[in-house]
């Protein structure tokens, strides 16, 4: 299931997320023509396993240095809901 959600990412994806929580469902958005890649996440609160491209793995560390939070989790959530970071993830854990 990694790999086919890793061969259907969108080339705008930063993260893949294969473990969240605290997400609501009413704001993710679906990933057309991905089955393996169920939603678009708009403020997870948090996560057990991150895969990140090597654009996410940049933006992230330029947009986190220094931290603004005083854990990853949140400056992720904060970065993904104000449109910074762009995250997919399966609707079911890999």
């Amino acid at each position: 299931m990694i790999v086919g959600a890793l061969r259907e990412l969108p080339q705008t994806a930063d993260l893949l997320y294969l473990e969240f929580i605290l997400e609501k469902c009413t704001n993710m958005s679906p990933v057309p023509g991905a089955p393996h890649l169920s939603v678009r996440a708009h403020r997870p609160l948090g996560t057990g396993a991150i895969i990140y491209t090597a654009k996410g793995a940049r933006k992230v560390l330029e947009q986190t240095m220094p931290a603004f939070f005083p854990d990853l989790d949140s400056m992720l959530s904060h970065l993904i809901e104000n449109g910074h970071l762009e995250v997919i993830a399966p609707l079911i854990a890999v």
